[in-house]
């Protein structure tokens, strides 16, 4: 026998939309723009990078936080995952062509 979930009244429950708001409002969780340097410096500090967080600030602080392709940035912290990712498949590129250019 399956078991019935209780029903919560209407004025218990808050809404996706309150939620979304809420989080939004929150600097740390990457929806406030544009984000504050520390905040991002802290950010890159726990992924360890932080020598490429003052780059990455300023070129996006350049663009007005928008991508390459012209679009706003919503969250900056998917834009910086990225980042910190081309920042270490060039690292890996170039540790590779100078290993081969040594031999």
């Amino acid at each position: 026998m399956k078991r019935k979930a209780k029903r919560r009244s209407i004025s218990n429950q808050v809404s996706a939309k309150e939620i979304k708001n809420i989080s939004q409002n929150i600097k740390g969780f990457g929806y406030v723009m544009p984000p504050d340097f520390d905040i991002v410096n802290i950010y890159f500090d726990q992924k360890g990078r932080l020598e490429i967080a003052c780059t990455f600030f300023l070129h996006f602080q350049k663009s007005n936080w928008k991508t390459d392709s012209g679009y706003p940035v919503r969250n900056w912290k998917v834009v910086a995952t990225d980042w910190i990712f081309e920042h270490e498949q060039s690292l890996k590129l170039f540790e590779r062509r100078t290993a081969n250019n040594l031999k």
